[in-house]
């Protein structure tokens, strides 16, 4: 749980053979994030975070994926920390933005968030939601002097915009067998 690992899965391709090979697949992400975005707010430390934690009866730490149509089951672990490995930053006025990727268990229930600033906990209770595959929950978090607050909160499909400082994953690799005659890549590459 301190690495984060995105997990997608794809639909089915019929009538694919050798004079019609080929193919375009669509990826779905089997997991949901939690989007933070920190920003300081009358909070007069040095700001040094080094820690984020979320917990939830609705995430589990372990569960199964059928990657033939998405489904997830045999969870375990609901209730458990999840603390990603994050590079320690400083807060600012215009905002931070964390993830942490997490496993939707389908049970509408809150969300603990401890965020360490300065060596200090900051702990925060969400209103109960319930995640859904694919999806983002964002919270956007002002820190103050003695206490952090939710000053707002949405839920989007998966994908970030350009604003922000998402840290997901930092390598991307493209995995190909078989023959590979006429592909080609761009050297952009979409976190979809």
């Amino acid at each position: 749980s301190s690495t984060q690992t995105d997990f997608m899965f794809g639909t089915r391709i019929q009538g694919l053979y050798n004079h019609s090979a080929s193919a375009s697949i669509t990826l779905n992400h089997a997991l949901s994030a939690i989007s933070i975005s920190l920003k300081k707010g009358s909070y007069s430390g040095d700001g040094n975070v080094t820690g984020i934690a979320v917990r939830s009866a609705g995430i589990s730490s372990s569960a199964t994926l059928d990657a033939t149509n998405g489904e997830l089951s045999s969870f375990s672990g609901e209730d458990t920390w999840i603390s990603p490995i994050l590079p320690a930053f400083g807060l600012d006025g215009t905002g931070k933005e964390c993830n942490v990727i997490v496993i939707p268990n389908g049970r509408k229930e809150q969300i603990e968030i401890r965020i360490t600033i300065d060596g200090e906990v900051f702990p925060l209770t969400t209103e109960a939601v319930t995640l859904t595959q694919g999806s983002v929950l964002s919270y956007n978090v002002t820190v103050n002097n003695g206490s952090a607050d939710i000053s707002g909160m949405t839920v989007n499909e998966w994908g970030y915009t350009p604003g922000g400082d998402p840290i997901i994953e930092k390598d991307y690799r493209i995995s190909m067998t078989g023959d590979i005659e006429g592909i080609s890549f761009d050297n952009k590459v979409n976190p979809d």
